[in-house]
């Protein structure tokens, strides 16, 4: 089975006459080269017509996808017009990465959105490297996740020019910090590491708490500080303590507490635990926070909701109305913080969410309904700001 294979069977699913999906596109390492067999995924992005039901693209895409699972790996994101346009305003890197490089298996072409800026651009790289960084500490990962991480890193890797099949995650990292930290720097990111640090880190400016997770601050400057430490033995001093190790640098860690989570700073999850308070003075304007928030619903429905309801066995649907509901509720509870700190106004959407009763094909499509509303209400906000 080859891509071009996965390809055709695909077109051949979607491409309905008159049908609900306007467009397919390919992008990423199989358009931009780079891609390997077993590690790359094949990125793709369906743009729907407005108000499209999921169970369609449900039905024909399972028939592809239990043939050509394992060479495709994901399934599509599922995007439409509208959502597509408001992707441009809150996450123009996402935005501009796809459209700038994707190729049309069939459709108009994307229309391109707003550059991101500088800031954006750093936080979202830097991100990606902080989210790879936990297959360092891996004896604090449950082993699903550990191999998913570890499997994250290396396609990192494989992005940034490096040799994925290098057997430590440290070397790994640190080769992509290499590059990161030539990019990406702050004038103020330089505090330096504490007296009192731990003996497995000493290098280490600071620790905070993300939910579960912990994140070790590290210096600028000194990306070889992830290929010398012993993570293996750091992640086995933590196991039980905390359910993942992230690292960063100071100037890296500014620029995503800023722009990629300034919920999380501004409601105290992101929480200092120890060493220099690198980012409690990081500003967190309301613009900001609606961008995160608009995000934070747009995300699942561009990606997770679609990845789990196009691929999950009939039985198993309740679960993924379990788990995606649950995220809504976050949602809702979070914006119920919010609009009690004054930094947002009060607002639900017009419609429940449909009861137990109700058949899970439509209970499904309502969960895609309430994250493009929650989406579209703080994109909204943002315009008006």
């Amino acid at each position: 089975m080859s891509v071009k294979d996965a390809l055709r069977a695909l077109e051949q699913a979607w491409r309905m006459p008159d049908g609900p999906v306007l467009g397919l596109y390919a992008f990423g390492s199989v358009v931009r080269g780079g891609y390997r067999p077993g590690l790359s995924d094949v990125n793709l992005l369906a743009l729907l017509a407005e108000e499209t039901p999921p169970r369609p693209l449900r039905e024909a895409h399972l028939p592809v996808w239990e043939q050509f699972g394992p060479v495709l790996r994901r399934p599509p994101l599922l995007t439409g017009p509208a959502a597509w346009e408001r992707l441009g305003r809150v996450n123009p890197v996402l935005h501009a990465a796809i459209s700038r490089h994707a190729r049309p298996i069939w459709g108009p072409a994307l229309p391109a959105g707003p550059a991101p800026t500088g800031p954006q651009a750093a936080a979202w790289q830097a991100w990606r490297a902080w989210q790879a960084s936990a297959a360092l500490a891996a004896p604090v990962l449950q082993p699903d996740r550990a191999a998913d991480v570890e499997l994250g890193l290396r396609r990192l890797a494989l992005g940034y020019g490096v040799d994925p099949e290098d057997p430590s995650p440290g070397a790994l990292v640190a080769a992509i910090q290499a590059q990161l930290q030539a990019a990406i720097s702050g004038a103020d990111a330089k505090p330096q590491p504490q007296a009192n640090a731990p003996p497995l880190l000493p290098e280490l400016v600071a620790i905070y708490s993300l939910g579960d997770d912990y994140v070790f601050i590290l210096p600028d400057g000194r990306p070889a500080v992830w290929a010398e430490t012993d993570w293996a033995a750091v992640g086995e001093s933590l196991a039980g303590e905390c359910d993942a190790v992230f690292s960063t640098t100071v100037a890296q860690g500014r620029f995503i507490a800023g722009e990629l989570l300034p919920i999380d700073l501004a409601l105290g999850s992101l929480s200092h635990v120890w060493g220099t308070p690198v980012l409690d003075d990081v500003p967190v304007s309301d613009g900001a926070l609606w961008r995160a928030s608009s995000w934070a619903a747009a995300s699942p429905a561009l990606d997770a909701l679609p990845a789990a309801y196009l691929t999950a066995p009939e039985g198993t649907l309740g679960k993924v109305i379990h788990d995606f509901q649950n995220r809504l509720l976050n949602l809702q509870l979070r914006q119920e913080i919010l609009f009690r700190m004054g930094r947002a106004p009060d607002a639900e959407p017009d419609e429940p969410l449909p009861d137990r009763k109700t058949e899970p094909h439509r209970r499904v499509a309502a969960i895609f309904d309430h994250f493009h509303w929650w989406a579209g209400h703080y994109a909204g906000l943002m315009t008006g700001a």
